[in-house]
């Protein structure tokens, strides 16, 4: 683990005007630490006022502020710098006001995988963060049962015969466009169906316009997904493809279906999207 530098708190705007007359907004007394382990920022409140987490906001990450309704003494955040960013500012946001309670040098972490929350260790239960579920998403679970790495990984239970029954989709981020990019993931089926031949996993990165919009995703749905090579272990695989020139941003989309009527279950853990150079 590596110590980080926390620079001064620098207070952004710190006066609100009311009826009454000009008044002064308050931050925060907090006392933060900060850590590197790998490519993570690990942020620690050691002492000071508790905060309500809807006023608190993180730059210069992937991903947003910490869970929960309340971040006090002891509690922790992990998130990993966007690529390329120098600092990361601990904000304190109200509806009036804005100020930098904590200014962090990441200048030092190197990030090269580019998806927010790739091992689904941020979440709250069953429930993950920067994951949209579609299909049936009581059966799309975040859970401890089994992981590749971290304590987490994200169920696809009971696979039906139909990729849009289990889905899911990471969260958009920045990319530059006619640049290839590496993207993967890792799975672990529990068993094969009476018709293995049909049992398949499909994993896409969808490129985005500057509107949000999907433009192009490879592989195509044309081109169909790809057979279980195994069960009873975990198997990694990967692609490349080259953005569009219009593409502004990414997410990976992954989905799985089964051959036969045996409902197996598959578990996804490791995802990356990372730049070629």
């Amino acid at each position: 683990m590596v110590a980080i530098i926390i620079l001064l708190s620098v207070v952004v705007s710190g006066f609100v005007l009311s009826l009454g007359g000009s008044t002064t907004e308050e931050a925060p007394l907090v006392s933060f630490s900060a850590d590197q382990e790998g490519d993570q920022l690990m942020i620690t409140h050691e002492a000071g006022d508790t905060i309500d987490t809807s006023n608190l906001r993180l730059t210069g990450v992937k991903g947003s502020g910490p869970s929960g309704e309340e971040f006090s003494s002891g509690d922790r955040i992990s998130r990993v710098p966007t690529p390329g960013a120098e600092r990361v500012d601990i904000v304190f946001k109200t509806e009036d006001s804005s100020s930098i309670l904590r200014t962090v040098d990441v200048s030092g972490i190197e990030v090269s995988n580019l998806v927010v929350n790739s091992e689904f260790e941020r979440g709250s239960g069953e429930e993950t963060s920067s994951w949209t579920e579609k299909g049936t998403k009581s059966e799309i679970l975040r859970t401890d049962e089994r992981s590749l790495s971290g304590a987490y990984s994200m169920k696809f239970n009971d696979l039906t015969q139909s990729y849009s029954g289990r889905e899911i989709f990471s969260e958009p981020v920045d990319i530059s466009s006619n640049q290839r990019y590496e993207f993967g993931a890792s799975y672990y089926l529990t068993k094969f169906s009476s018709d293995q031949t049909k049992d398949e996993q499909f994993l896409q990165i969808q490129w985005l316009n500057s509107s949000g919009v999907v433009i192009e995703e490879q592989p195509t749905e044309d081109t169909g997904g790809s057979k279980f090579d195994e069960s009873g272990e975990w198997r990694a695989f990967n692609e490349t493809a080259k953005a569009p020139s219009d593409a502004v941003a990414a997410q990976l989309k992954i989905s799985a279906k089964e051959g036969g009527t045996e409902d197996p279950d598959v578990y996804w853990d490791e995802q990356f999207i990372q730049r070629v150079d």
